[in-house]
This record gives structure tokens, C-alpha cells and sequence, in this order.
């Protein structure tokens, strides 16, 4: 295991892990979209609906808000992902699945189609 903050190489990083432990703000439309399922902690209000819903596509393990997180919780959430064979491959394909990488194409087609259906 390796601990990495505020680093210039995210991209990287999310392509060479199977899992990260991470919050779940915008990063995880990032991580989606690259297959990375993660532990997920909430360190801001604006997060927690948002991991509570993710959590339920069974690709991330919800852990709750940071306030209440102690480093006991996140080992036995580890300990609970090798003991209850947490699909790390079936978790990022559904990420991938989730997220297609698109978003710019797509935002551009409809776009055009709008403009296009004017006339």
C-alpha cells in the first residue's frame, strides 16, 4: 500500500491501482471512468448524498463522513473487502460501464443536433 496527497500524477495513479481509498467528490467521475472502485470516506457535507448513492451501484465501499472515521474503521474495511471477495475487476468493469469517457462527444452531439434540428 501506498499513501500519495496532493500530487501533479492522478492519472497515473488511478490507471496503476486496483482500489483507492479515497473521498468522493468529482474525483469519482475520474476514477469511473478509468475502472477505479475505491473506499470511500465523505469530507464535506456536499459529499455524503453523493456517496451514499454510488455506494449502491456496487462499484465503491461507503465507508461514512470523515468526522466519524477512525484508522480502525478503514483496516477493517480493507480486512472486510479481501474476506468478502470484493470483485476488484467486476467493480471496475461496471465503473467503466458507468462512466464511458464521452462526456465531451456527447455534450457535442446533442449540441449539434439542437442547432441542426433549428433550421
Amino acid at each position: 500500500m501506498n499513501f500519495h496527497y496532493q500530487v501533479n500524477y492522478i492519472s497515473r495513479l488511478m490507471c496503476e491501482a486496483d482500489l483507492a481509498i479515497c473521498a468522493g467528490g468529482a474525483t469519482t467521475w475520474e476514477r469511473y471512468c478509468l475502472g477505479l472502485p475505491a473506499i470511500l470516506i465523505s469530507v464535506a457535507y456536499n459529499q455524503v448524498e453523493i456517496c451514499e448513492i454510488v455506494n449502491g451501484l456496487g462499484i465503491n465501499w461507503y465507508i461514512r463522513k470523515s468526522e466519524d472515521i477512525y484508522e480502525k474503521d478503514i483496516r477493517d474495511a480493507i480486512e472486510n473487502i479481501k474476506k468478502e471477495g470484493f470483485d476488484l475487476k467486476g467493480r471496475s468493469k461496471k465503473a467503466l460501464e458507468f462512466v464511458g469517457g464521452c462526456g465531451t462527444d456527447r455534450v457535442t452531439k446533442k449540441i449539434l443536433e439542437h442547432y441542426i434540428n433549428l433550421d
